[in-house]
């Protein structure tokens, strides 16, 4: 049996209440989750591939390259020129 006091503390116990703050929680643990992974992801795999583009590997004879020239060999769009007067659409 369930005596008065039980009853009484069930009574105030809101679930809905406590569901909806888990799930806030869990909202916000899943975004975070996301966000760290975007950044390892950035940290770990744009930023070095970036860095080999930008400087190039010495095998393929783009070591401290002029980036410009970098720039078109990669994309084989437009001359060192064209990219010296656009470096802001490549980096």
């Amino acid at each position: 049996m369930i005596t008065y006091h039980s009853y009484n503390s069930l009574k105030r116990f809101d679930l809905g209440y406590l569901l909806g703050r888990a799930i806030e929680k869990s909202q916000q643990i899943v975004k975070f989750a996301i966000a760290v992974l975007f950044h390892l992801s950035n940290v770990f795999a744009e930023f070095p591939l970036k860095e080999l583009y930008c400087h190039g590997p010495s095998f393929l004879g783009l070591e401290e390259d002029f980036l410009p020239r970098i720039c078109a060999r990669i994309t084989y769009h437009g001359d060192p020129e064209f990219w010296s007067l656009n470096m802001g659409e490549y980096q």
